[in-house]
């Protein structure tokens, strides 16, 4: 306990005695440290897109299914006047099979898809979007709204209907119109 005493005086005589040098350390060190904070923030970002860039979009060898940047996948939704999005974590096996579908059928795709891995965030990409983290979710976004969406797995026998069905995507205001007519 003494030697807790000795510092503490040590270091509240050293603040008295050089008051102007210990406020200038202070604000060196709290800028130092927002820069270190905000480098390895950004650094993490770089890493986990690299990541990404190396394992997963390889894999992709349609043109139409194209990969959206890391986080950055609610920015290009917003600015975007329409874009469908295919959300999946690509160790889900029907990741797998969405990239054979495609790899044959995507001449018969009448636009592109983006595609936007779970691999970090998924609770927040989860919520933020109504997903379950656990299925392929195709999304259509009109003006950075949700308008329509269906799961790989809600679709009979993907390997025929999923591209008509994806084409039929943003379509969203027909099945209002159907509704509507009933």
């Amino acid at each position: 306990m003494k030697v807790f005493d000795n510092w503490l005086e040590t270091l509240k005589q050293i603040v008295r005695d050089n008051p102007k040098k210990i406020a200038i350390s202070l604000i060196i060190s709290s800028v130092v440290i927002g820069i270190l904070f905000f480098l390895v923030s950004y650094s993490r970002t770089a890493i986990r897109q690299n990541q990404i860039e190396a394992l997963v979009y390889p894999q992709i060898l349609s043109d139409k299914l194209v990969p959206l940047p890391y986080d950055q996948e609610s920015e290009k939704i917003k600015k975007t006047d329409a874009i469908s999005v295919l959300f999946v974590k690509p160790s889900n096996p029907d990741f797998q099979e969405i990239l054979r579908i495609f790899e044959k059928q995507d001449s018969e795709l009448n636009r592109s898809i983006y595609f936007y891995p779970l691999i970090y965030q998924t609770g927040r990409m989860s919520e933020k979007y109504q997903l379950n983290v656990e299925e392929a979710t195709f999304i259509f976004f009109e003006g950075g709204i949700e308008k329509n969406r269906f799961t790989y797995q809600s679709i009979d026998t993907p390997e025929k209907n999923i591209i008509p069905e994806l084409n039929r995507l943003p379509m969203w205001n027909m099945k209002v119109l159907e509704t509507t007519e009933e």
